[in-house]
């Protein structure tokens, strides 16, 4: 794609949009850093994570405002030149939500290959939709969760 195409396209997305695009940017950065810089233990006292899964599911207003987080932090993860696995989403949407002040459980799955290496996996909810980490998941026991 032109890079006038794109450029028409973003102003065509409006500011509300355009803006949340850039907050996925933001944080998606920010977790990396946190990520290579911080322990876990650092990172979860700041985004004011607690063990276990929220217990409160969100009205439809929170649904459709969970589900344009989704969109942005996917939307961004494959555009900006550093690394965003699992666990870099799963933060950037934590952060995002919790900014919101929109319920969220993060978690934090294993399982073992065929070679019987472990793999990791990370994926965040509100309520009951999946927002990042989402495919694949059934395959990883959970091993901790955070709201």
């Amino acid at each position: 794609m032109s890079m006038v195409r794109k450029a028409r396209r973003w102003w065509r997305l409006g500011p509300e949009k355009r803006w949340l695009l850039l907050e996925a940017a933001f944080w998606l950065g920010v977790m990396r850093a946190a990520i290579r810089l911080l322990s876990f233990k650092q990172i979860v006292r700041v985004l004011r994570l607690k063990a276990g899964e929220s217990p409160f599911v969100p009205d439809s207003q929170q649904s459709k405002t969970a589900q344009q987080i989704r969109w942005a932090v996917e939307s961004m993860a494959p555009r900006i030149p550093w690394e965003t696995l699992c666990l870099v989403q799963g933060l950037a949407g934590a952060a995002m939500l919790r900014r919101r002040h929109l319920p969220l459980s993060l978690y934090f799955g294993v399982a073992k290959t065929e070679q019987g290496e472990f793999q990791a996996h990370a994926w965040l909810c509100c309520g009951d939709q999946v927002l990042t980490g989402g495919a694949g998941r059934q395959r990883f026991s959970v091993i901790a969760a955070y709201c």
